[in-house]
């Protein structure tokens, strides 16, 4: 996708939004292919899934809700080196 925008010529007149924070995804959002990039939380996903799995199956509880969020990050070409570190 990033390569076909630059061949175009598109980017920053046709503008992209990614999910994960891969490094070729960051390299897009740092020259401007890519406008921003929305970053799950994978460990907090899985923790959070076997966290309530366990309350289920070992407590017997139920869960709570019958959603559970997890964080997100939004990243942009100015603040994506403090969200990957």
């Amino acid at each position: 996708m990033g390569r076909a925008l630059k061949e175009a010529q598109k980017c920053g007149s046709i503008k992209v939004i990614c999910f994960d924070f891969f490094p070729e995804t960051i390299d897009m959002l740092k020259d401007g292919t890519v406008s921003a990039a929305i970053g799950e939380d994978p460990y907090g996903q899985g923790y959070q899934t076997i966290k309530i799995l366990n309350e289920c199956i070992v407590d017997g509880r139920k869960p709570s809700s019958d959603s559970v969020y997890t964080k997100i990050d939004i990243g942009l070409r100015g603040n994506i080196d403090s969200l990957v570190g």
